[in-house]
């Protein structure tokens, strides 16, 4: 019997990918607007990532897309 392997994802604890990119705001590097506008996009993907455990990274990039 042939056994595929399956890729799945770790978890991805939300709240300390928050508060890294937080700080990556806090010291200049994502421009000009306020996190909380950075905070929906990033929210957004990671609700893909989750979502879609199997998916491949075009097919998440797709789902973002039409999202």
């Amino acid at each position: 019997m042939h056994s595929a392997a399956v890729q799945t994802r770790s978890t991805v604890n939300v709240d300390t990918e928050l508060a890294y990119w937080r700080d990556v705001h806090a010291e200049g590097h994502l421009g000009g607007y306020a996190f909380a506008d950075y905070a929906r996009v990033l929210m957004l993907g990671y609700d893909i990532y989750l979502a879609y455990p199997r998916a491949t990274e075009a097919q998440l990039y797709r789902v973002l897309q039409d999202a």
